[in-house]
């Protein structure tokens, strides 16, 4: 599992990710490295995340941002929680921006429950982008 920003997946790629496009695009040369899970975080905590077989982008739920540190960390956790869970590619990726945005809604960091993150689930617009 990789995760980055496209700040930092730029400098591997080539070339800046402005949008969905090039997010999807930038994904490719970490998948041809082998590496099986990457993981782009975008505007707004959503989230590109492509596997050896699918890409899949999740829109984050809006929420009142409280506290924006920790965000990017939330997300991966979300990730590797859902993954150990044996959720498919989709619920991986609504884990990931649920729990980034239980995240930026609290006050302080990492004072949110998992019950908050099961909350928001339904507020995220997931889908199946690409087949690979």
């Amino acid at each position: 599992m990789v995760k980055s920003d496209p700040e930092e997946a730029a400098k591997i790629v080539g070339f800046s990710i402005a949008d969905l496009e090039d997010a999807k695009r930038a994904a490719l040369p970490f998948l041809r490295m082998g590496i099986s899970y990457f993981a782009l975080s975008l505007d707004d905590n959503d989230v590109l995340l492509a596997s050896q077989k699918l890409m899949v982008y999740a829109k984050a739920p809006k929420v009142v941002c409280r506290n924006a540190g920790g965000a990017g960390d939330a997300l991966l956790a979300g990730l590797l929680f859902a993954q150990q869970h044996d959720k498919d590619l989709v619920e991986v990726a609504r884990w990931a921006v649920a729990t980034a945005a239980a995240s930026l809604e609290t006050e302080g960091v990492c004072a949110f429950h998992v019950d908050r993150i099961q909350a928001l689930l339904p507020e995220v617009d997931s889908k199946i982008i690409n087949v690979l």
